[in-house]
């Protein structure tokens, strides 16, 4: 049943705001926690912390239920900071990356 609520959440976020709102509220605390023991001197935790919500929620239409989606969310988060993952966070077009925002209806 989680997952099937889960993945009902995500298609909502995907177009309703306050879904949105409430999924970033869900998980933005754990993927901080993360963020700060990967934290530098060069890449903050709260810097690393929004870049890693950014592709975790870009990433939305992936979401296919078959995990709950906790674990999906983190372990994209930590493939994110995975070295050799092509996915460096700190680079100028993450810099650059506008946050997602759900679809208009």
């Amino acid at each position: 049943m989680r997952r099937a609520d889960d993945l009902a959440l995500v298609r909502r976020a995907r177009a309703d705001r306050s879904a949105f709102d409430r999924l970033f509220d869900r998980y933005a605390d754990r993927v901080h926690r993360l963020a700060r023991r990967r934290a530098t001197a060069d890449l903050p935790a709260e810097t690393l912390t929004a870049r890693m919500l950014e592709r975790v929620f870009s990433a939305l239409a992936d979401y296919d239920g078959a995990h709950p989606l906790d674990v999906w969310v983190l372990l994209r988060c930590r493939s994110a900071l995975s070295p050799g993952s092509g996915a460096s966070l700190g680079s100028e077009q993450d810099r650059q990356a506008a946050p997602p925002q759900p679809s208009e209806p």
